[in-house]
């Protein structure tokens, strides 16, 4: 029988690995580890205490005694995901909670201290960036109609959705009055770009406009939703290299400047448009309300620009 000096130092010369300097000292991995350690590698003691000795594992150490054992997650495993769906159709208190969530938009949040309150353009831009991506995973967590969503379940992606078509339609149309128009005059190549990021979003709009008009109990709500995200997730990328080349291009004040505009503008939206005053019926929920967009060029028309550019209009 090998001593435990034997065994911890074939094991370090092992790199740790019990299976193989068991089998040089021809014994079982278990057996070796309760040699070098004192403690039964299956756990049986129930103690932890011994975690600090030489030789032991952090970890599970079950499969040098069960070589056989299959390692399973059990978050994924479907036994596990039947029996939580059984316990929460069996919770009154949980499902009436869940039935009470929107996702409707509260009232406006309040400002940030000046310390704290994000300023240059690319961290207000990507702010909102954030918002929106997490909104999206949200609604990838639930399951839809197509994934035998339930009713409760359903009527909570609708509300998402919604929650995510206001958010880009005033950070969209923020964009389209403040950040735009700077990457056309600042930029080299600028008027492309701007051309191709509001080709962008406007796919976007006409995705999530037929969208939010649709019931999420309707088999292709879930084929637009992922539509959606995935138009999204392109888009998000693309402006974050406009950012980055924006960054480069711009002083620092500048982009300070633009970023506070943008926030300010932004704020000031509502959380969605007015019916009555979307310049195309089609572009649902976020739609681009024409009779706000041209008062404010007239009122504002230095909102274009940070510092001293030229405005574009």
């Amino acid at each position: 029988m090998p001593t435990r000096e034997q065994v911890l130092a074939l094991v370090r010369e092992r790199g740790g690995d019990y299976r193989v300097a068991a089998r040089e000292l021809a014994i079982p991995p278990g057996q070796a580890y309760l040699i070098a350690t004192g403690m039964p590698a299956d756990g049986s003691d129930g103690s932890a205490a011994g975690l600090g000795r030489p030789g032991a594992v952090e970890g599970s150490t079950q499969l040098l005694v069960h070589a056989e054992a299959a390692v399973v997650a059990p978050e994924v495993h479907e036994v596990v995901h039947a029996w939580i769906k059984a316990r929460v159709a069996s919770d009154p208190a949980m499902l009436a909670r869940t039935a009470a969530r929107d996702a409707v938009l509260g009232a406006p949040r309040e400002r940030e201290s000046p310390e704290r309150e994000p300023r240059e353009i690319a961290s207000v831009v990507t702010g909102d960036h954030d918002r929106v991506t997490a909104l999206f995973r949200q609604l990838a967590a639930i399951p839809g109609v197509t994934k035998g969503g339930s009713p409760v379940q359903q009527a909570r992606r609708g509300s998402i959705v919604e929650r995510i078509a206001a958010t880009l339609w005033r950070h969209e149309a923020t964009e389209e009055e403040q950040l735009w128009p700077v990457v056309a005059e600042r930029l080299a190549e600028g008027g492309s770009l701007r051309a191709a990021g509001l080709a962008q979003e406007q796919a976007g709009k006409e995705v999530l406009g037929e969208l939010t008009q649709l019931a999420p109990s309707e088999e292709r709500f879930d084929e637009l939703a992922e539509k959606a995200e995935e138009l999204t997730r392109r888009h998000v990328a693309f402006e974050d290299r406009v950012l980055l080349a924006l960054g480069a291009a711009l002083r620092p004040d500048e982009l300070e400047g633009l970023g506070r505009r943008f926030r300010r503008v932004a704020d000031d939206r509502p959380g969605r448009p007015d019916p009555q005053a979307l310049g195309d019926p089609s572009a649902g929920a976020v739609g681009r309300p024409r009779s706000r967009r041209q008062g404010e060029a007239a009122s504002e028309p230095e909102m274009a620009r940070p510092g001293d550019a030229p405005s574009e209009e």
